[in-house]
């Protein structure tokens, strides 16, 4: 059986002997010190009786993963990333599961990870390789909707980068799968002329697009085995879906209330959600402003300006003081003092500042908290014979203020490029990808009735009459820019 542990694991750099030596079971331990120590905690670990060798293979891979040693974009020569990137915790966690669930197929089907790739191999032979022995056994649970099409990458992708570096350290003779390059478009850089295509139309805006080759294996699923529900996470809700979810005696709690709305009033990703620092929500009462600014830090440590409506602002300074947040976030400063000086947890805390929202042992909740609001109203209504909530996913109430928005700046009869770059600034994207052009799509098919006017003006008026100002202050910008020019 394999196990995965967390534990605290020094990955210090400059280390020596300090002559010093510990016992333990009757055994001298010789000590290691460190000129720049650094503890990790819960780094994840695998250990098992039948498969230790593998399993410490698969530990060194992990931490020279997290301190940068070996984080190669790409296996070969010429792309590797000399940077020396660090990897975070979670992914690291997220990389122990896959290669917990590879080594415990091959337990199961006593397979030696390291069978067959130390020689030569033909195209046919290759299919009986370790690797892609469980590729057929990861499509087989995609296909009978096992596990999600992008889990199944996901699990892929890791094994791959496994096999990379046992082979960069000389454990394999050769790299068991084949790489090939694929085209996709990318943008060029507009410089100086990205303000003057705001306006423009599609198709002189497509004539700046370019392709980037992006190296890929064959150790992965083809595209025919990706169904609609992988689709599902991109997806706005329907009015009915967000009745139902909002009427379950679990989403009750207003705290859970809070967290829902941040996504469908203000476009929150379930991490930035946990990321809120209390410093940035006031009492909205105190000020003229109908629309409120929060900074966040979203994806990629990326800073991002979100707007937030009034009345939810309300709430949001009510949670802040209520008696419940006061008692948990007196622990807060209690749990930091307990943390290691050198600790990346500490190091996050310290970046966030003090949250939102904690846990009843003040702690930043976790994202999965957040999540798990969607999947944990389900069995209350399936109790009741209605699936109504069997897709839906929390990051689709992000796509559904997404479209909301999107509609409301085409009922104004705002101009797509304004569109385009208010709907990337507001959900923090760094292009124009296939998911925005998906909300456009989308918003366009979106038929308002009495019922749902209703819903969006009573939570996106104030943001509407924000966007209107924009809009024509940039417009003026533009015709005087195009004067001067």
């Amino acid at each position: 059986m394999i196990i995965k542990k967390p534990i605290q694991l020094e990955v210090g750099a400059l280390s020596s002997f300090n002559g010093e030596l510990n016992e333990l079971n009757n055994a001298h331990l010789r000590v290691i010190k460190y000129q720049v120590p650094e503890i990790v905690l819960k780094f994840p670990i695998l250990y098992s009786n039948s498969m230790m060798s593998e399993c410490l293979d698969v530990n060194l891979f992990l931490q020279q993963k997290y301190t940068g040693r070996f984080n190669y974009k790409n296996i070969q020569p010429e792309n590797t990333n000399d940077r020396g990137e660090v990897v975070k915790v979670v992914t690291l966690d997220k990389m122990a599961n896959s290669l917990k669930d590879y080594l415990t197929f091959c337990e199961k089907m006593s397979i030696d990870i390291y069978d067959g790739v130390l020689n030569t191999f033909s195209a046919d032979q290759k299919l009986w390789l370790p690797p892609f022995r469980y590729r057929s056994h990861i499509i087989d649970r995609v296909k009978y909707k096992e596990i999600e099409y992008s889990t199944g990458r996901l699990l892929l992708l890791h094994v791959k980068q496994f096999y990379e570096w046992i082979y960069k350290t000389g454990r394999i003779e050769k790299i068991p799968f084949d790489y090939r390059y694929v085209s996709i478009p990318i943008n060029k850089d507009k410089g100086d002329n990205e303000l003057d295509l705001l306006f423009a139309p599609d198709d002189v805006i497509s004539s700046y697009q370019n392709t980037l080759k992006v190296q890929t294996s064959d150790l992965t699923i083809p595209n025919k085995y990706k169904s609609d529900k992988c689709k599902k996470e991109n997806e706005p809700w329907s009015m009915a879906e967000m009745a139902a979810f909002f009427n379950t005696q679990y989403m009750q709690f207003e705290t859970r209330r809070l967290w829902a709305d941040l996504g469908f009033q203000s476009g929150f990703r379930s991490v930035e959600v946990t990321r809120i620092p209390d410093d940035q929500v006031i009492d909205p009462d105190l000020y003229n402003g109908s629309v409120f600014e929060v900074i966040i830090i979203g994806k990629n440590d990326k800073q991002r300006v979100t707007l937030i409506p009034k009345k939810l602002m309300s709430r949001l300074f009510a949670h802040k003081n209520s008696a419940m947040r006061l008692k948990h976030i007196a622990k807060y400063e209690l749990h930091l003092d307990k943390l290691l000086k050198h600790s990346d947890k500490l190091a996050y805390e310290k970046i966030h500042g003090k949250p939102l929202f904690v846990n009843q042992c003040g702690k930043r909740i976790s994202e999965r908290s957040v999540i798990n609001i969607v999947s944990k109203s389900r069995p209350e209504l399936r109790s009741k014979g209605n699936s109504i909530l069997d897709d839906p996913h929390y990051h689709g109430s992000r796509a559904t203020y997404a479209t909301r928005i999107i509609k409301a700046m085409y009922n104004m009869n705002m101009p797509l490029g304004f569109i385009k770059w208010k709907i990337m600034e507001l959900l923090g994207h760094n292009s124009w990808d296939t998911t925005l052009q998906h909300y456009v799509n989308v918003a366009r098919d979106i038929t308002y009735g009495e019922q749902m006017d209703q819903w969006v003006s009573e939570i996106y008026k104030d943001v509407e009459e924000r966007l209107i100002k924009e809009n024509i202050f940039i417009k003026d910008e533009v015709k005087e820019m195009m004067k001067e020019a």
